[in-house]
């Protein structure tokens, strides 16, 4: 049970992106090299970066809700402030205005 001064819900906020899904052809269970490698086979095809966007990047919004062990996660085409705040808007409406809400936000920028 939480204190009367600390949050009865806490969220785990994050956003990923941009991602981009794009199928490649070809066969995609290539052997590694390393330790185990078989001698007999040649080496897999590099893959080269691809620059080229042609359908855009979609980007993720996702929160962890604690106490539901929950899942929540929104795709976007845009990430900005605003899209941010209209997913952390709709976290709110999950419950009512008197429960108080706290989150951990996490990030995987590099500083």
């Amino acid at each position: 049970m939480p204190d009367p001064d600390e949050p009865q819900v806490i969220f785990c906020l994050d956003e990923f992106g941009p991602s981009n899904l794009q199928p490649h052809p070809g066969r995609q269970w290539a052997e590694r090299g390393g330790k185990h490698k078989d001698p007999d086979r040649e080496p897999r095809r590099r893959r080269r970066a691809t620059y080229i966007r042609p359908h855009g990047v979609r980007h993720l919004f996702a929160a962890y809700d604690l106490g539901k062990d929950k899942l929540y996660g929104h795709v976007k085409t845009t990430k900005n402030r605003t899209t941010f705040l209209e997913f952390c808007r709709y976290l709110r409406t999950l419950y009512p205005a008197e429960v108080r809400i706290g989150s951990c936000a996490t990030t995987s920028h590099p500083t």
